[in-house]
């Protein structure tokens, strides 16, 4: 093999023809890397009996060789490049002796471009062979060197805008070696940090999820390379920076085209997180370490996307019965009883088999906020079959548990208030949710109706509800959320003048929607309100028979004799200057 076979693969490397050259690359690999096993100590017989110094100055020629003739240009290059990948990878795996110091200089040359490549097959395939590299030839080179190295990629990873170019570079130095990482650790967490957080809505870089993703899973890879045995201040900055780090990707939600793009950094940082409780010795362990990521596990466990909740939920059982057990999970026993031993017969993509269990949750009053916030996601999501199954099941919790609703509904207005200045996806989910926890009367009737009740719900929702709308314009939406807070005494009129203006817009659908919904509400409620019971059934009467989808002037005209029956102001159209 060494002495017919390899020489002939090196011919064929250098073939004019892409497909030769291509596949020889690839089989010198392989065929160096199995020499060099077959050189083992029981075989009696040093590695110079497979590996001689013709190969190693072939192979160390070989990179440079293709760069001079151009074969690393265009779509054949690509080839070449994931060909070469595999070369070095396994000729690092062979300790293959470079004693050239320009040879490696090829080889780091060519790694350096494909690492930053477009294709994240060329990025993948680098960042394997980069790691075997710089383990192979790497370490005895001065420090002062490598940290040059790093030095440069850490300063084109903080200054570039290319997020293809910036996912290689933080793959590269997820994959470096012990002897490097050391150099250079607090550096390289602190790029990483910066980099995870998202920017606001539409700036550059706010689209950039598969980065932060690749960023998670650099550090957690980062994590797993130092280990909590290493030092103390590498394990500050373990069970710092980069767990904080963590728990803040868990609140990624970013939005584009693709759907929610922010769920891809979500699922790494939930792996991310397994990973460290379970690596991490309980020494380093401290409480909050550990039920700031239960909790933020168990909301994702309730949210809107299927594969989230799987993985969450696989997660969330997998720790609570780890073997040997993580300390300081507050609450275990009772999670151990609502949560089963053995999952074989859980299907964790489906609603209606996990909601039940984690829906439990909020009897334990440390989850209460981030399950609820999970909820309100799902309940206002638009997959119709998770919808329905995530109100009907906080709805069936929420009437075997009366006492709960007024804490439920004070968390609900406190994650309401936070959430929806700027976070697209609670905006969106608001108005489904609020209709479905105030349609069921037992709800409505603590949140709205009671007077002595210790939570003020009614007027903070209305002008929260006020203010998205203002926001978004999302006007139909928001209609079935109006007429439930009908039946609030306090802000019933106000909640009819609101609905007043709708039956006088332009919108037809909006005119018709609102007619139809406010019937609906009143034919059941209406006594509850503040219409006058004289007057409610012509109320009923002119809401349903009238022609609300005819011209602007006469639905308007229609719309002031209402008001003149309920009792409150006709509104009062703005004359356009």
């Amino acid at each position: 093999m060494r002495d017919s076979i390899v020489p002939q693969l090196f011919q064929l490397a250098e073939s004019t023809e892409l497909n030769t050259r291509h596949g020889a690359v690839l089989a010198l690999g392989e065929v160096i890397n199995a020499l060099q096993m077959l050189s083992s100590p029981e075989t009696g017989d040093g590695p110079e009996c497979f590996i001689n110094n013709k190969i190693s100055e072939l192979a160390g020629q070989l990179i440079g060789k293709y760069r001079l003739r151009g074969q690393f240009k265009g779509m054949s290059g690509t080839y070449m490049k994931h060909g070469c990948a595999s070369f070095i990878r396994n000729c690092s795996e062979a300790k293959l002796p470079i004693t050239q110091r320009e040879y490696l200089e090829s080889w780091q040359l060519l790694l350096d471009e494909s690492i930053v490549d477009e294709k994240s097959t060329t990025r993948e395939q680098a960042t394997a062979a980069f790691s075997k590299f710089c383990d192979t030839y790497y370490k005895t080179e001065p420090a002062d060197r490598l940290g040059g190295l790093i030095d440069n990629y850490i300063r084109e990873m903080r200054d570039t805008q290319i997020e293809h170019k910036a996912q290689g570079i933080v793959s590269a130095l997820g994959a470096l070696p012990l002897f490097m990482l050391e150099l250079r650790l607090q550096e390289i967490v602190t790029v990483i940090d910066v980099k995870t957080v998202v920017p606001e809505m539409f700036a550059v870089g706010y689209n950039h999820s598969e980065l932060r993703r690749d960023c998670i899973r650099a550090l957690m890879h980062i994590v797993q390379t130092v280990g909590f045995a290493h030092s103390d201040k590498s394990n500050e900055i373990l069970c710092g920076p980069a767990f904080r780090c963590y728990l803040r990707a868990l609140e990624e939600y970013a939005l584009d085209n693709r759907g929610d793009i922010g769920s891809w950094v979500r699922e790494a940082s939930i792996n991310a997180l397994y990973a460290f409780l379970t690596k991490c010795p309980p020494a380093l362990l401290t409480p909050q370490h550990v039920q700031d990521a239960m909790i933020a596990i168990a909301k994702q466990s309730v949210e809107r996307i299927d594969k989230i909740r799987a993985v969450a939920g696989k997660t969330f059982t997998s720790l609570i019965y780890h073997e040997p057990p993580i300390p300081y999970i507050e609450h275990r026993q009772e999670l151990q009883s609502i949560f089963p031993r053995d999952t074989t017969e859980v299907l964790w993509l489906f609603p209606h088999h996990t909601f039940p269990m984690f829906i439990q949750l909020l009897g334990i009053p440390v989850y209460v906020e981030q399950v609820s916030a999970g909820l309100i996601l799902s309940v206002g999501a638009p997959t119709e079959s998770l919808h329905t199954c995530a109100s009907k099941t906080l709805n069936d919790y929420l009437k075997t548990h009366q006492t709960f609703i007024e804490t439920f509904g004070a968390v609900v207005l406190k994650i309401l208030k936070e959430k929806t200045i700027k976070d697209t996806l609670f905006i969106t989910s608001t108005f489904q949710f609020l209709a479905e926890l105030l349609n069921s009367s037992a709800n409505a009737k603590v949140l709205l109706v009671l007077e002595d009740s210790s939570v003020e719900f009614a007027e903070p929702i209305f002008n929260l509800v006020n203010g998205l709308i203002t926001q978004t314009k999302k006007h139909i939406d928001s209609i079935p959320v109006y007429c439930a807070l009908m039946l609030a005494p306090k802000i019933c009129k106000r909640v009819l003048s609101k609905l007043v203006v709708y039956l006088g817009m332009v919108c037809v659908n909006i005119r018709r929607e609102t007619a139809l919904k406010m019937y609906e509400t009143l034919l059941v409620y209406g006594d509850q309100t503040s219409i006058p019971e004289e007057t409610l059934d012509e109320v009923l009467v002119c809401l349903s028979e009238e022609k609300w989808d005819g011209e602007l002037e006469e639905a308007r005209q229609i719309r002031n004799k209402l008001c003149t029956l309920m009792g409150i102001k006709p509104p009062v159209t703005k004359v356009k200057k």
